[in-house]
């Protein structure tokens, strides 16, 4: 078997794809090491806080999990209401970056299931760029991106700049992922 990758690197089993560090694609893409596992319990914390009500997030009370990530202020979540698609931006001064994370499936009720579950569905992949035309997408991750990106952008614009910061984390689990 050989992987069908563009970019492979010989420490990764066959099938996996590496991204090119400063490719011509990707322009000044910077490769980090991978996260501790202390980093990876932080970020599922956060991913966590996602589920949480707004006044939770927005407040950064939402319990074990809030409690479990310091250094995270100005939180501000994001809602979708024909989608029932959440998300919050925030500064996290740990890693002197912004964070996006994205809420994943809920069943709350009946109606957020439905919704969410047709997101998670619609698994055909979509070509949304011309000019990058392999790049392919999941097309109901990439239509939940479009629904939720008018409040997203703004949003991390502001914090990026508030803070003369360059770095965005985007965590998510499930349909967040």
């Amino acid at each position: 078997l050989t992987s069908s990758c563009k970019h492979r690197d010989a420490n990764l089993a066959d099938g996996t794809c590496s991204v090119p560090n400063g490719g011509s694609h990707l322009g000044n893409f910077t490769s980090h090491a991978a996260p501790s596992l202390d980093e990876l319990q932080r970020m599922m914390h956060l991913a966590f806080a996602a589920y949480c009500p707004e006044s939770e997030v927005n407040s950064w009370s939402c319990g074990e999990h809030c409690k479990a990530t310091t250094g995270i202020s100005l939180p501000q979540y994001v809602f979708h209401h024909g989608k029932q698609l959440a998300a919050y931006v925030a500064w996290d001064s740990q890693a002197r970056s912004v964070l996006l994370v994205f809420r994943g499936t809920t069943n709350d009720s009946v109606s957020t299931a439905i919704k969410n579950w047709a997101v998670n569905l619609d698994f055909f992949k979509i070509q949304p760029f011309n000019s990058h035309p392999d790049v392919e997408v999941h097309g109901g991750f990439w239509n939940a991106w479009q629904s939720l990106k008018t409040q997203i952008v703004p949003r991390v614009a502001g914090l990026l700049k508030a803070h003369n910061a360059n770095t965005v984390r985007v965590v998510g689990h499930s349909l967040g992922g």
